[in-house]
């Protein structure tokens, strides 16, 4: 039986959730854009390569929260790991698209909350 975290511990699995959808919006309204698709078609498909990590990063961030939440402790460490790779990605080009700068380091700040916080 899986028992989820309870009180004021599931603050950071909440917050990594949250960044990690924020992180998965980005990507998904960057690759359904139909100009991203069309400098697709005209060869210049590296265009999409943030948009595509940006959906595996939110992903990421998502799985990472859930799985603090059900109690996992290494999973905390995997946000923060998450974390900074997208916050240090933000500002390498063809790395990681943001939707306002908060989302990755939402993720990050979840997965310390995690640690810190126990109940």
């Amino acid at each position: 039986m899986v028992e989820f975290v309870k009180g004021k511990a599931l603050i950071g699995p909440a917050v990594a959730i949250i960044g990690g959808f924020l992180l998965l919006i980005a990507g998904i309204i960057g690759v359904t854009n139909p100009l991203i698709a069309l400098w697709g078609l005209l060869g210049l498909g590296i265009i999409i390569i943030p948009f595509v990590m940006t959906l595996i990063f939110g992903i990421l961030g998502i799985l990472a929260g859930c799985a603090a939440a059900i109690g996992k402790e290494k999973a905390n460490y995997a946000a923060i790991i998450i974390g900074l790779i997208t916050t240090i990605g933000m500002f390498i080009p063809l790395f990681v698209v943001s939707l306002a700068y908060i989302d990755p380091i939402l993720i990050l700040i979840g997965g310390v909350l995690g640690i810190v916080i126990k109940e």
